[in-house]
């Protein structure tokens, strides 16, 4: 089934409590890449359980007669899993509503609020995270349906968590004859991959809050920044005389940024409009070394935005600095312009230590095709 039919049964099967908040044209939905990594998931989900025959609200008891250890016991555990589909289920289906929500800035919902917390991304994913741990659990026991359900969950695990975490350690112990003995997989075991797979995605949701969390420090940062900067530029608008950003050349006339020969009202904004151009030059070339992101936070792309403001008022102060050299002396205005984007590319010695922290950043969060999660330093 593909995700646009996966998002319209969403509608047809779970009723208005299913579809909340999704749009009754599957041509409108939202498609933001993590709603779309969300549905995808959640259609892989869906099939798991009805290859594991599982129990849906809908459909009825679809379970086989058991064929492996415990089928004496079979009806309290047949029970225990219908009750772990209805509410898989459940899950899937408020995933679904969070993934599919569309906010605008005329909705009740906050969009900007919702937007600064995360709070969509992380209910979509908290919810198909628990829908998939419930769904482990109900898988039957010693049955080979089962094992590409308790493989998957070792390979998650193995993914998000230390390779000495004992739950993953005794998991991986536990299915070392897999997929050869299905019979192996026990009631112990599934609770295990179920217990491991929760602890997994509970540290990995943790560290997706922490890269939201960055992202919003950069967000202030280049807002508080940008507002900075432009008050100093129209601070000379109301007193020309505040800030000098003018030298006298060795012919001993005065040399200033715009009018080339007398103070300007803006000289100011001049010297940071040409310390964001030298601040961009160097974040262009800061790009070769962005590697993407699986996160649904653009960290990268934010932490080349804070070098333009950080280059302006490097290139405003470095200038202002000049002024308490006597022997400075410029002797154009396109040599004071040159100088502000030399100063205004000097700023990449600051701005690297953040690209290092939003490096390290999206570093510590495990993805697929990861090795396990570091150790912690020593």
């Amino acid at each position: 089934m593909t995700v646009e039919q996966d998002s319209t049964s969403t509608t047809e099967n779970n009723g208005p409590e299913g579809a909340a908040g999704a749009e009754p044209d599957n041509r409108k939905q939202a498609s933001a890449p993590w709603q779309i990594a969300v549905r995808s998931r959640l259609g892989q989900l869906e099939l798991t359980q009805r290859l594991l025959g599982n129990v849906t609200p809908d459909s009825g008891p679809t379970r086989p007669p058991p064929d492996g250890p415990g089928a004496d016991d079979q009806p309290s555990r047949a029970t225990r899993a219908t009750m772990l589909a209805a509410q898989a289920t459940e899950r899937i289906a408020a995933a679904k509503a969070a993934a599919n929500l569309r906010r605008t800035f005329r909705s009740s919902g906050r969009p900007t609020r919702a937007w600064w917390r995360g709070s969509d991304i992380e209910k979509a994913w908290t919810e198909t995270h628990a829908a998939e741990a419930l769904i482990i659990a109900s898988a039957p026991i010693g049955c080979e349906r089962s094992v590409p359900v308790i493989l998957d969950a070792v390979a998650i695990a193995g993914e998000r968590l230390k390779p000495t975490d004992h739950r993953l350690v005794e998991l991986q112990k536990a299915t070392k004859d897999l997929p050869g003995e299905p019979e192996t997989i026990t009631e112990t075991v599934i609770g295990l991959a179920a217990t491991t797979v929760s602890a997994a995605y509970e540290a990995a949701d943790l560290e997706q809050r922490q890269v939201r969390d960055f992202r919003n420090v950069l967000i202030m940062m280049t807002l508080v920044l940008t507002v900075f900067a432009g008050t100093l530029a129209l601070l000379p608008q109301f007193w020309p005389n505040l800030f000098s950003m003018c030298w006298d050349s060795p012919s001993g006339a005065q040399v200033c940024p715009v009018s080339g020969f007398g103070a300007s009202r803006g000289d100011v904004a001049t010297i940071e409009l040409m310390g964001l151009i030298g601040a961009m030059l160097t974040g262009a070339l800061a790009v070769r070394r962005i590697r993407g992101t699986a996160t649904p936070y653009a960290v990268p792309m934010l932490s080349l935005i804070v070098k333009l403001p950080i280059g302006a008022l490097t290139a405003f102060g470095s200038l202002l600095l000049l002024h308490l050299l006597s022997a400075f002396s410029v002797h154009s205005s396109v040599e004071i312009a040159a100088y502000a984007i030399i100063f205004g590319a000097s700023q990449q010695a600051f701005t690297r230590l953040i690209d290092k922290q939003a490096q390290n950043v999206l570093d510590s969060v495990p993805t697929a095709g990861k090795d396990g999660a570091k150790e912690d330093d020593p």
